[in-house]
Parts: structure tokens; sequence; C-alpha cells
């Protein structure tokens, strides 16, 4: 392995030796720049990136000194080697201080030269070997976490972490804590033309720095995954229209996108994804159940849908062929049940009970009505119909 090396002396003829009597080459090093000033080094370094300086300790007005302060205060991954006629204390202190590589007094021996650079190049070669190893190790790290991350989202995705105690078990064993229960993640449904899910997926994971996108089910022309942030925030200030505007310029395909707050929701949203929870009726009964608690408030086919964590346009379908009607007529239904129960054992306007059934509408509350049962709230209540129901 090659390293770059960069010379400072003002004599001429110390820089016409370095550059001429040392096999630069054999060594390992490629002498890129010979300079006369310090000051020649401090700009050349502001744009390139040197491996070792060989500079000389006193010159006109920046010092190899000076250097050396100024390669340790910025931090840069470069060896300085200090060439000295002096021996003060004071100096070889400063040397120290600023981390010079070594501290070499003149004059010196080609011999002793070579036997200098030959130990740094064997002291660059292993640290170049341990960074390649822990880049190795980190990337290994980063795979793994990736991949106990995608696995976690699968089982979560299709029910399999139902039970609590198996959710944050997982949750450990991925390294997250209980604080990180409000981590960020967003699920995502996207309108997928067949043969561009790698389109889509690689889109995904462009959209925000720090975030990875993990693929979970792909049916029809909906793929279905999850947008995970890796990096405490990413997701804090993206909104839906952010992901599809960027998506849409990114790969012209359109994208619906509706959205898990944290972990702890994905938790709840296991729940609804568990084989159990679909041999009870899955999505369609879960929906009706919610329409018996909420019939009296401004519901729609999107708000149920987003509360059981289910696709809109799936849940409408599912829901028919479960019931047998459609989601408004289920709806419809409910609220008109319970406006006969309020009929039967209330005494309140007929007004007031259509707001509590969830009509802002007195008049369409009453043709409903009619519809449904065959007269008028009014009358249905004066003629006592349900006590005759209950006598036969």
């Amino acid at each position: 392995m090659t390293y770059t090396l960069i010379i400072a002396d003002d004599d001429a003829m110390i820089r016409k030796g370095l550059r001429c009597l040392i096999p630069w080459q054999e060594l390992g090093f490629q002498l890129v720049e010979i300079f006369e000033d310090g000051n020649q080094v401090m700009d050349y370094l502001q744009n390139h990136a040197v491996d070792v300086i060989l500079t000389d300790i006193r010159m006109h007005e920046i010092s190899g000194l000076d250097i050396a302060q100024y390669v340790f205060e910025q931090s840069l991954f470069t060896r300085v080697v200090i060439l000295s006629g002096y021996q003060e204390f004071e100096y070889a202190q400063r040397a120290i201080r600023y981390n010079v590589t070594e501290y070499l007094l003149k004059p010196i021996a080609i011999d002793d030269l070579r036997e200098t650079f030959s130990r740094i190049r064997d002291m660059l070669d292993q640290e170049r070997r341990k960074e390649g190893q822990k880049a190795q190790l980190e990337g290994d790290v980063t795979n793994l976490q990736e991949r106990l991350d995608r696995l976690f989202l699968l089982d979560a995705y299709s029910g399999k972490l139902m039970q609590e105690g198996a959710f944050l078990h997982r949750l450990k064993i991925n390294g997250y804590s209980l604080a990180d229960l409000e981590r960020k993640s967003i699920l995502y449904e996207l309108v997928c033309p067949p043969g561009k899910e790698n389109v889509v997926i690689s889109g995904m994971n462009l959209i925000v720095d720090g975030c990875s996108f993990y693929a979970l089910k792909q049916q029809d022309d909906t793929l279905e995954g999850l947008l995970l942030e890796n990096r405490p925030g990413n997701l804090q200030q993206l909104t839906t229209n952010t992901v599809e505007d960027r998506l849409f310029s990114l790969s012209g395909l359109p994208v619906k996108c509706d959205q898990i707050s944290s972990f702890e929701n994905l938790r709840q949203f296991t729940l609804f994804r568990s084989p159990e929870s679909y041999e009870n009726g899955g999505p369609a009964i879960q929906a009706e159940d919610y329409l018996r608690e909420h019939y009296a408030e401004d519901i729609t086919l999107n708000d149920v849908a987003a509360r059981i964590f289910v696709n809109p346009a799936y849940l409408s379908r599912v829901f028919h062929q479960k019931t047998g009607r459609t989601f408004t007529e289920a709806l419809s239904r409910i609220r008109l049940e319970a406006a006969q129960r309020l009929l039967k054992e209330s005494n309140a306007a007929i007004s007031e009970i259509a707001r509590s059934c969830g009509y802002t509408d007195s008049k369409y509350f009453h043709k409903q009505f009619k519809r449904y049962v065959g007269m008028s709230p009014g009358k249905w209540r004066q003629t006592g119909t349900w006590k005759e129901d209950s006598n036969d």
C-alpha cells in the first residue's frame, strides 16, 4: 500500500537531497509536493488529505511545530515527522504535545531516515487493517440490525407478536428499550405497477436520511411496508404528503400512506393482524363492533379502516362479503336500531334522538327511518308497533 508524503524545508539543498536521495516509492510513499515554507503547507492541507508530512522545525514564517499544531487541532489523520537541528527540551516538549510521530535531529543518516519511514509505513499499514476490520464489523452489525428490524416488523405485521410479552421481548432483542415504544415508524400502502417494486423500494429508501423502508407484503398492485427511522427525530417533520410528493418526483409512481406513529401503536396494529383476529371474523367483524360503539359520531369508512389498520378499499370489500351489506348500509342500520330503542325507552324529542344516533339533519333522519321501518319516527312511537311485535 502506498501513502502520500509532502516535504517542507526552507533550505533548497536539503529539499533536493530529500527528494533525490531517498527511494520513497520503495519505502511505500508517493512524494506529491515539496514546499519551502509552512504557509504553503497550511494552504495545501486545507484541500488535500496527506498521510505524512516531513518538515523542518524552523522556517521563515510558519514553523514545523506550527504545522504539527495545526494538524493536531484540526484532528487530521496525518503523521508529522520533524527534522530539527536543535536539542532544546522546549521543542521536544511541544512536539510531544502535538502528537508528532518522530522528532529527528540533524544531521540524519539516509539509512536512519529509511528505517524511520519503514516503521511509519508499518504503523500506517496496521492502522489501515484495523480501519478495514472496524468498517467490516460495523457493516456486519448494520446488516444484522436491518435483518432483525425486518424480521421484527414482518412478525408484527403478520400477527405473530400479538401477546404483549412477546412483542416487548422482540423489541429488547432488537436492541430497543421501553423508551423506544415512542420510536417513530410509518406504515405505507403504495400503488405499485407490476415489475416496479424495486423502483418503489429504492425511492422510499431515499425519502429521508436515516430511515429504511421494509417491504412487508405484495398483493396485486399494492406494496405494503414500513418506513422505520434508524435515528430518532428524522420522521418528526415528515408528513404523508411530503412522502407522496417526493416518491412521485423520484419514480413517477403514486403512493398512498397510512401512518402508525410509534412502536406502541404498531403493537396494537398486530392485534388486528393476528390469526385469532381473522378466525373471529377479521376486519369485517372488528369494523362492525367499532360501528356499534361509535355510531353516534361523525364516522366514515376511512375512519374505521384507520382504527383497525386496514386499507379502506379492502375493508369495504371484505365487509360486504362477510355481512352482505355495504358499510353505509350497516352504519345506517345500527343507527336506526339505536333510534328505535330510544324511541321505546325514552320521552326525548325526536330531534334529540336523531342527534344522539349520529344524524345532524332531522329531515334526513325522518327519511331514513321511514324507509327502514315503514313509517315516521313519531307515528312509530305513537302506534307502539314494538309492543305488537313483542306480543306475537
